[in-house]
Order: C-alpha cells, then structure tokens, then sequence
C-alpha cells in the first residue's frame, strides 16, 4: 500500500517524540555521601623545658675589638626567650688558680639565637697598674747634688732600682756596665751617709767619748788606790787590785770594737776622720793589753804584784782613754762638738756624690698598666701571661662559668619554660687527641 508523504512525515516525528520523551525521564538521584569529621586532637605529650647539654668556649678574633672568646650553647631543642639576648642577664667568670686573681668578671657583648644553639660573645681581661724602674745616665758635666738629703734620696732610689730586679740584678749591673766594685762601694758609702743624716754617727761617736772618759777616770782611780798600797803588796791587795784592772781592760777592749765600728762607717764618708778615730781606738787598745800583761802575775796566788809597774799601765791606759774621749770635745780632724755633725754631713755629701757620679745613672720610678687579654687555653697562652705579669705560667686552662638571671625564662617552641640555667666549661685549644680535662698536655699529632 502506497502512503501518503504527509503520512510517513507524521510517523517519523511521532518515533522522535518517543525517543525524546525515553531520554529525557529522571532517574533514582544516588544517595549522597557522608562528609569526614575533623580528627580530634591529640594533647601534647612533651612536658619538659629545655636542657642545656653542652657549653664550648673558644678565643674569638672579633675585628671590632669588643669581644675575645665565644661561649656556644646547646640546647636538646629550639629555644624560645625574650630575655636571654639581654647582656645585663648573664653573669660569666672566668678562673684559673694560675692567674694572680682568679675569678675574672667577663663582659657579654652580644648574644645570638639559632634553634638550639645560643651564641655568646664575651670580653675578659686581667690588668694591674704596676711600677718599674728606668735608668737615666747622668747629663754630661754633672758635679753632684747640692745636698746630703737629695743625694741620699737618690742612691736610695738607685739601690731600690737594682734590688727590684731580684736574682737578675747582678745581670742588670752588668747590663749598665757598672763594675761590682762600683756597686760595693756606693751601698757602703749610702749606709755610712744614713747615719750621719740621721744623727747616729755622731750620737755614737759621742756616746763612746763619754764612756771613754768614765773609763780614764776608774783608772785614775786605780792608781790612786794603787799608789797607797805598800810594797811589797798583800796578795789579798794584789788579787783585788788585778780583779779591778782587768774589769778596765774589758771596758777598754768593748771601747776599742765600738771604735773601730764606727771607724769602719766613718770611713766611707770621711777618711782623715776615720783614721785620726782609728788611731785612738788603736792606742786605747794597746794600752788596754799592757794593763793586761802587768796583771797576769796576780793570777797567781803566790805570785807578788809590783804596784809600780801596775801604776804605770794604769796610767797610760788612762791616758789613752783621755784621747779617745777627746772626740767629745774635739782634737784634730774632727773638730769641734758643736761643728763635728756639720763637718760629718758635708763630708758625706762629697764621698756619695762621687759615688753616684762613678755610678754614672739616676733612677726613675715609672708607673703604668700591663694587661692580658683574653683567655688562656694552651701553653703558648700561658707563657704569654707569664711574661706579661712576670709570674709563673699556669698549668691549666682557663675554666668559663655563664649563668642566666634566676628571671630569665627559656622555653621551648610549645611554651614548656624553665629558669635559672648555668653550666661550665674549660678553653681547651683543639687537639689532634683529646687530652684531660683542663689540663694543658701536650699531645702530638699522630
């Protein structure tokens, strides 16, 4: 059967609208998924601060010249503070029982904080305001100083100059080219010019006069008690007689060691005086061993005693005590009491002047601070500070105490916190081996 164009249009758009119809129809929506609930969190189970497990101090060479050696500590995790950046919350000292004074305060300059690791930045320094002495040659034409006084201020100074040298003042003699002899000299002279500064040469001298004029006078004395004794004389008088005289012998012969003691002062500042003393205290002492000999026979009991030869040593040893208590009133060289300590002093002066003339230098006393800075950590470190303080080198390393202000917190990165953290440590220069604790050994490299 033959359709209708019109026909197979309609049945064409009719399958259409069916299929358009069955594409087009909802389906069953699938059931949506449950979104995840947020994990619950877990509380932190850290409940402990930092610890400082290790403190290393080494010299530092800091280009600005503000610090000297680092203190690097480290922390068993990050820390976290405000504070401990603050130089004015450290305190940090430096010991060694080898330094003159041990602790030494250092100086925080500056503080660093990386994670674990705390870097501090510090200055220490041991100095003391200390004298020594500077020897200055004599200027050309110098004729001495004008008075005693400033003469022996100045061999005074020289002397202290030479002896501040301890063992090696022979070596700084030699140094100045100043002969032993020269030295011997100028000590003797100074020592004789104090005593006649100070009044005790002549208050010596004096004093030996008197006791030299008591002395001539007990023998006076004995030979006029001698010469009323007959003859020949009783041993009874005999032995008392001797007993007297040689109790003036030994007077006689303590005058004659005085003497000659002074004479061995005087002698530097005054020769021609010394040898006018020495020759009375020379006769004295002659005279002394007369009288001596003339009582040896008393010593025997049935020995007889000639007065007159006893008279006549009494006599001279009488005599020769007058002359030697003529000091007191003058004789000779010595002049007058009342001029004799001028004349003494005039005669020192001269004698230490041509003393420190040969001795060709004066002294003078400098003033000024030697310092060590920094730290010592080997043998090279303490040698540098003997010589510095000319002391003994010490034999151990430089021990580095730090400690935080007791308010200074240090925490961690969850807020775990603790106060009052110190540790210490030794500036031990790296070594190929270890070596002891402190202790600088020296190790060779293998």
């Amino acid at each position: 059967m033959k359709m209708k164009k019109s026909t197979w249009l309609l049945l064409v758009l009719a399958l259409a609208a069916i299929f358009l119809v069955a594409g087009c129809a909802p389906g069953t929506p699938p059931a949506p998924e449950p979104e995840p609930e947020p994990p619950t969190p877990t509380p932190p189970t850290d409940e402990a601060c930092p610890i400082a497990i290790k403190t290393e101090v080494s010299k530092l060479y800091d280009a600005t010249g503000r610090a000297n050696f680092q203190i690097v500590i480290t922390f068993d995790e990050n820390v976290v503070s405000t504070c401990i950046q603050n130089p004015a919350n450290w305190a940090i000292e430096v010991a060694n029982a080898g330094r003159i004074t041990s602790p030494l305060t250092a100086i925080p300059r500056s503080i660093a904080v990386s994670g674990k690791v705390v870097t501090v930045n510090a200055w220490v320094a041991e100095g003391y305001e200390i004298a020594w002495y500077e020897f200055v040659p004599l200027p050309a034409g110098f004729t001495g100083f004008a008075t005693l006084g400033e003469a022996i201020a100045e061999a005074d100074l020289i002397v202290e100059a030479i002896r501040s040298y301890g063992a090696l003042a022979n070596d700084q003699l030699t140094l100045l080219g100043v002969a032993p002899g020269v030295w011997s000299a100028l000590l003797d002279t100074l020592e004789a010019a104090h005593d006649v500064q100070d009044g005790s040469l002549v208050a010596n001298l004096n004093t030996l006069a008197t006791d030299a004029a008591n002395l001539a006078d007990d023998a006076n004395a004995l030979v006029a008690t001698a010469a009323t004794l007959g003859t020949p004389i009783s041993l009874p008088d005999a032995h008392a007689l001797a007993a007297d005289a040689n109790a003036l012998v030994a007077r006689a012969n303590n005058l004659v060691a005085r003497a000659n003691n002074l004479v061995a002062r005087a002698a530097f500042v005054d020769p021609g005086r010394a040898a006018a003393l020495y020759g009375r205290a020379t006769w004295l002492a002659n005279r002394a061993t007369l009288l001596a000999d003339e009582t040896t026979a008393a010593s025997d009991l049935f020995a007889a005693l000639d007065p007159g030869d006893l008279i006549t040593a009494a006599k001279r040893l009488a005599n020769a005590a007058d002359r030697l208590a003529g000091l007191a009133t003058g004789f000779e060289g010595f002049g007058t009491a009342a001029n004799l300590a001028a004349n003494l002093r005039s005669s020192a002066l001269t004698a230490l002047n041509a003393e420190l003339i040969l001795f060709g230098y004066t002294a003078e006393e400098v003033t000024g601070t030697v310092e060590f800075a920094g730290l010592i950590c080997n043998k090279d470190d303490a040698k540098k500070y003997a010589n510095e303080f000319s002391v003994d080198a010490p034999t151990v390393a430089d021990q580095v105490t730090w400690k935080l202000a007791s308010g200074c917190v240090v925490s961690d990165e969850i807020g775990n916190y603790c106060c009052g953290y110190s540790d210490k440590a030794c500036c031990e220069e790296p070594y190929c081996e270890p070596c002891e604790e402190c202790v600088l050994e020296e190790v060779v490299c293998k």
